[in-house]
């Protein structure tokens, strides 16, 4: 991600689209590991030498993340692996540990460790954002200050980024989400949805799957979450849903980015560099 502008390579087996390097989600561990490491130094420094960097952003993203570094890729390969669930995070160092302790890394400390954590994740945030901690304070009081300002300008650049989206109402989508409907049918869920949910998300998924396999979005799926997440993705991508959905998606986000070349260009270059700040930070050990 070199320069003012980002090419991306039209990939639909990673469902890359033409704004994803504008979402940030590409440097999420980068700024995770480098926040994480301020946060450790600043720890032991304190006396709290048992806080551990969670985060190693050299390790392979997990096999079944987007190009947008956020989204669930849902296909018929990731289906039989993951089926719609995340796949692991071998960035993740503690992702099995605290899978294990049910979620709660911290389980036990004491108040000071939390006290002194509480100071220095302010000190990581900072350190990230190129900013003083007193100046990092005053601009997140400021942004969190009113009703007002928590809602985010619609108008912002990165508001519009947010809601971007195809109309799954269109023609195209409709038909072919009535032929996926159609190809589910001997699965028998009684519950299906118009059209195809997102991996992923325990909003979307029909009730009736997650009370049957007590869904959650990360963990082993069970051989028949494996067998019905299979199905799933042979019917989308026999319906047409898959292939137009995809197409449908790039023009929409291309045509975004071609509108809007002059406000993205300041997003990247932040996003340049707190990616470079956070290597640095990484290199100095968080010092």
């Amino acid at each position: 991600m070199a320069g003012s502008e980002a090419e991306v390579v039209k990939d639909q087996s990673q469902w890359t689209l033409p704004t994803d390097p504008y979402y940030g989600g590409q440097i999420l561990a980068l700024t995770s590991q480098a926040e994480e490491t301020v946060v450790k130094n600043c720890m032991v420094k304190a006396g709290f030498s048992d806080y551990r960097v969670r985060m190693d952003a050299s390790a392979p993203a997990p096999a079944n993340l987007a190009g947008d570094g956020i989204s669930v890729l849902f296909n018929e390969t990731t289906a039989k692996q993951f089926g719609y669930r995340r796949a692991p995070d071998p960035r993740d160092l503690l992702e099995a540990e605290i899978e294990a302790s049910g979620g709660d890394l911290f389980s036990g400390k004491s108040n000071e460790f939390f006290d002194q954590l509480d100071i220095c994740n302010l000190e990581g945030q900072a350190a990230v954002a190129g900013v003083s901690v007193d100046e990092f304070k005053a601009s997140h009081q400021e942004s969190t200050g009113s009703a007002d300002a928590v809602q985010e300008n619609p108008a912002s650049i990165g508001s519009q980024l947010n809601r971007l989206g195809v109309d799954l109402n269109s023609p195209e989508l409709s038909a072919a989400a009535a032929s996926w409907r159609e190809c589910m049918v001997p699965l028998g869920i009684s519950d299906l949805p118009d059209r195809p949910w997102n991996a992923g998300s325990t909003r979307e998924l029909p009730e009736s799957l997650r009370d049957k396999w007590g869904w959650k979005p990360t963990g082993k799926p069970s051989a028949d979450e494996i067998a019905t997440a299979s199905a799933d993705a042979a019917c989308r991508a026999s319906s047409g849903w898959t292939d137009t959905l995809y197409q449908q998606e790039w023009d929409t986000h291309q045509a975004f980015v071609d509108a809007h070349r002059a406000e993205l260009t300041p997003v990247l270059a932040e996003h340049q560099a707190e990616a470079a700040r956070a290597r640095e930070i990484i290199a100095k050990g968080g010092a």
